[in-house]
């Protein structure tokens, strides 16, 4: 009997290609992502690095001009702008293809860091803003290989705040001058009158104790500077009475109340007590600055001339002692100083320094209710164009004891 032989059957495989190219391609993208987040996010962080150069350096620069401009004054503001943006030019994004570039509107200040909010120039800040805030960025950056797996172009943006912090003491006379509304210019005079100072002048206690006469007194009487005041300290302040302090203050111009406890070897005049407003012809005129007269004298150490002052001056002449010519020789420049500004002037307790001015003294105070005291402003000490040299502090490095090196540009976020 014949069996029919076995048959095998044959299974034809399908190809395999189509899955293949699916899987490659699924491994190209994944390749691409991991290098694209690698490289081109690479790239991102370091363009973010160079324009957070570029904030710093800006905030750094601008901070510099924040000195002593009232709210209404806007220049301190558009020199910080000015300062801020050439100063970020100098620093280069875009992997450094490009200078790091701002516009005015990417600065703004506030007047306290605790402020709720920044604002530019141009949207509500004030001219006595303390802290200055710059926001570089670089847009429309095109992704290298991200863009393979549909990513779009980017945005790159830093910001740095910085502030004129203090940081050495400088020595200042124990008087103090209000910030004014509206910023004050080199010869301009500041008047207190007798029984209230006004809001342009303060007595201040600078050996951190509570305010009183007979410190201030003493202060004002005193040939020494008090080396422990900066930016941002609280200083005591007063509004007493002119003719309370006059002795120690007349000191200054060599006049010595007649048993006063005062006198020329123990508190050396100025070089010169010649007074202002000086009598015509020829004289100093009220709120005409008298700098430039006041060398003269010095140079020639005249004594105050009671007959040439053009103010109230009713003391009997047998009430006073007058300094002699040899004694205003003296190394003493006790009329020409440097002040600190004070931020209020509203209280009679305290209050902030917040800049640093050279004043000169004008005259005496007498004893009459009317008396008077001018100071001619000398402009801002810390700018490095007043005409009062900065007094060494001890302990200082001298490369610290010129204009302005008792502040620092110091980030502050």
């Amino acid at each position: 009997m014949n069996h029919p032989l076995p048959t095998r059957t044959v299974e034809r495989r399908q190809p395999q290609q189509g899955a293949v190219a699916v899987m490659v391609a699924l491994s190209l993208a994944v390749l691409i992502g991991a290098a694209g987040l690698a490289i081109d996010g690479g790239r991102l962080y370091i363009t973010k690095s160079e324009l957070q150069t570029g904030a710093d350096a800006c905030a750094l620069a601008a901070s510099r001009r924040l000195l002593n401009c009232a709210a209404a004054d806007m220049s301190c503001l558009i020199a910080a702008e000015n300062a801020g943006i050439a100063a970020a030019a100098l620093n280069k994004a875009s992997m450094q293809s490009a200078a790091v570039t701002l516009q005015a509107a990417n600065i703004s200040f506030k007047k306290l860091l605790t402020d709720p909010s920044w604002a530019t120039r141009t949207g509500g800040a004030t001219g006595d803003s303390r802290y200055v805030r710059c926001q570089p960025s670089v847009s429309g950056i095109t992704p290298w290989l991200m863009g393979v797996v549909g990513a779009g172009s980017s945005t790159v943006s830093a910001q740095a705040a910085a502030t004129l912090a203090g940081a050495q003491t400088f020595s200042v006379g124990p008087i103090g001058i209000c910030k004014p509304a509206t910023a004050w210019t080199v010869g301009q005079w500041i008047t207190g009158t007798a029984n209230s100072l006004g809001n342009s002048i303060r007595w201040v206690d600078l050996d951190g104790g509570t305010s009183s006469n007979a410190e201030v007194n003493a202060q004002l009487a005193s040939t020494s500077v008090v080396p422990n005041i900066k930016i941002g300290s609280t200083i005591s302040i007063s509004n007493t009475a002119l003719n309370s302090v006059r002795g120690g203050y007349n000191t200054r111009f060599g006049i010595y109340a007649n048993g006063g406890g005062y006198n020329a070897t123990s508190n050396p005049p100025d070089y010169t007590g010649y007074a202002y407003p000086s009598k015509n012809p020829g004289g100093i005129a009220l709120n005409t600055s008298a700098f430039n007269d006041y060398l003269s004298n010095r140079a020639t150490n005249t004594a105050f001339i009671a007959s040439k002052f053009n103010g109230v001056w009713n003391l009997n002449p047998s009430a006073y002692t007058l300094a002699t010519s040899a004694q205003y020789q003296g190394n003493n420049a006790r009329r020409l100083i440097n002040v600190p500004v004070l931020d209020t002037c509203a209280t009679n307790t305290t209050a902030k320094v917040v800049g640093l001015a050279c004043v000169l003294l004008l005259n005496p105070i007498d004893s009459g209710s009317g008396a008077q005291i001018h100071l001619e402003y000398r402009g801002d000490s810390l700018a490095g164009t007043s005409s009062c040299p900065i007094t060494p502090v001890t302990g200082v490095p001298t490369s610290l004891t010129g204009a302005g090196g008792y502040t620092v540009p110091a980030l502050v976020q």
